[in-house]
């Protein structure tokens, strides 16, 4: 069932593109101010796909229990035709020498038979930057939090503390310093490099004759094996 779910929130990013809806959340709260961009924020709830940013959203934030900071996103609109009062939490911590980093993800939402349900995953894409950072990804990013629900984001940008102005500070970005093309490059430089390193120690070890014929000496007989 969850490998249904990714089918699915892939395939929506694949043909939903054209009717992209960029989201922008600036929740706010006593202790709290956060910023949150996402240029693709997809969810599945029981195997019907939906754009997040294109549904109306009311974004909070708060300060809980063991200093976690949350994101509150509490949906006006419902899930689907079966589901109803959703509210996506994001809990983030920071430590007391002025890093964060992301803890969880968490969906409550009520099914058409009155039932609350939640459904909560580790989020860990982001660890231990500064406080006075942001953090950006551009990496498809996808998170499970059951069997039947799911998130998918891309090309997002989150973050949890000291936000002024209503703008991000400067940001830290998830990929790594070399990129594919990069490591490509070295491998492939790397492999040229050895192949010349051998070939120059083959021709150093080539060995010249030291025997000649002439018209005075026995003729030269070269040993070969039949």
């Amino acid at each position: 069932m969850r490998s249904l779910v990714l089918a699915a929130l892939c395939i929506s990013l694949a043909f939903g593109q054209s009717n992209q809806v960029i989201g922008i959340y600036t929740p706010t709260g006593e202790g709290c101010s956060m910023m949150f961009y996402s240029e693709t924020f997809n969810i599945t709830v029981g195997g019907t796909t939906m754009d997040f940013n294109s549904l109306n959203a009311t974004s909070t934030c708060s300060v809980g229990e063991k200093g976690l900071t949350y994101l509150q996103l509490r949906l006006d609109d419902k899930l689907g035709s079966d589901y109803s009062d959703a509210t996506l939490f994001f809990s983030f911590s920071k430590t007391d020498t002025g890093y964060w980093n992301s803890e969880q993800v968490m969906l409550n939402y009520t099914a058409s038979n009155e039932t609350e349900i939640t459904a909560v995953a580790d989020f860990l894409a982001v660890s231990i930057i500064s406080q006075w950072f942001s953090y950006a990804c551009s990496i498809l990013t996808v998170v499970s939090l059951s069997d039947d629900v799911s998130l998918l984001m891309d090309y997002y940008q989150i973050q949890a503390y000291n936000v002024q102005n209503t703008t991000f500070s400067e940001s830290f970005q998830c990929v790594a310093i070399l990129s594919k093309g990069a490591w490509m490059g070295i491998f492939s430089t790397s492999f040229l490099f050895v192949m010349l390193f051998f070939s120059i120690m083959m021709l150093i070890n080539i060995q010249t004759p030291d025997r000649f014929e002439t018209s005075k000496s026995k003729c030269l007989i070269i040993p070969h094996e039949h």
